[in-house]
């Protein structure tokens, strides 16, 4: 799984290689992280000429970035890892106690 890896999430201390193409294709919402369009370049500049001024703002994609780390306050480390198991493998183990719970 971590071969070709082009994302890395980071959560608390700990981080998950992973790759965008499956991120995306599985969460909507890595797929609006990885797709959305981010400030990169803002800039002021005065006309040599006139008062007037101009600004130039320059976009880029994370998504094009490349190697993006993703920062995630929520959930643990613990889970997220269970959550990116289950998007490669579709295969997921809970333990009897998280079943109960309601």
């Amino acid at each position: 799984m971590n071969k070709f890896t082009d994302v890395t999430i980071a959560i608390e201390d700990d981080t998950i290689l992973a790759h965008r193409v499956v991120l995306s294709a599985c969460s909507t919402y890595f797929f609006s992280i990885l797709g959305r369009y981010h400030f990169v370049t803002i800039l002021f500049q005065k006309s040599l000429t006139s008062q007037s001024f101009f600004l130039f703002l320059s976009f880029k994609r994370l998504g094009d970035c490349p190697h993006p780390v993703i920062v995630l306050r929520e959930p643990s480390p613990k889970i997220m890892k269970k959550l990116v198991d289950y998007m490669y493998t579709g295969k997921m183990s809970v333990s009897p106690k998280v079943r109960n719970i309601t």
